[in-house]
Order: structure tokens, then sequence, then C-alpha cells
């Protein structure tokens, strides 16, 4: 990870609990490619085309980049105008016809999803 310039890496986005979109103040961008996370650098980002959009993702905390170690870290809260503040992972999604190369890292562990039959996987 150090010949991708940790310290320079693009800010992790998350999003608060009403799904606004931050910048985080520490943590790097990371997306998940292959069986884990890897980090993003601004080479690998472009500008959001005009339909594609940015979601949050409830119940999963985002995985980030420590940008003085280069370990990856669930990142469960921030302070947020003095206050600890629940993180969600953000995802983009592209408009269509573009391709994307790496799904949002996030920590899934938490997430449920509910089948529609009624049952419920974990």
């Amino acid at each position: 990870m150090k010949d991708r310039g940790i310290k320079n890496l693009p800010r992790m986005l998350y999003a608060d609990s009403k799904g606004r979109i931050y910048d985080h103040p520490y943590y790097g961008m990371a997306g998940f490619s292959g069986n884990g996370p890897s980090a993003i650098a601004k080479s690998d980002l472009m500008p959001m085309p005009e339909f594609s959009k940015l979601f949050y993702i409830p119940d999963c905390p985002p995985i980030g980049v420590d940008p003085s170690t280069g370990e990856h870290r669930v990142v469960p809260e921030v302070e947020l105008e003095g206050a600890p503040t629940k993180c969600f992972a953000v995802a983009a999604f592209p408009e269509a016809g573009l391709v994307r190369t790496h799904l949002p890292a996030a920590d899934y562990s938490l997430k449920r999803y509910h089948l529609p039959c009624g049952g419920i996987r974990q």
C-alpha cells in the first residue's frame, strides 16, 4: 500500500443516520476488490457523471484506510459537531454504461437481509 501513497488518499465518504454524506476528516477511501478492501487512489476516481447517485448503506459501518499505518479499519462512528455519531457506508451507483472497479468497503455483518417470503437470512 505504500506505493499508492497512503497519506495522500482521497478521504473516505460516510453518511449519518439521515443519509447526509460527508468526507471523513482522517480515514482514506477504500473499496472492495476481490476478497477484501483495497485503498483507492485519486487516479482511480473520476468526476461523478450526471445521472450517477450516491446512497448510504444503513447498519453497515464503512471501512477506511488509516493513513498513519496503512491498515484497513471499520469506522463505526465519528465525532460530528462535538458528539459521537454513527457512520454508515456510502455506495456509488454510476449511470448506465459505466462500470465500477470497486464495491463499497463496509462491514456487512450487522446487516439483516429480509427475504420476500418473510424469512430472514443473516
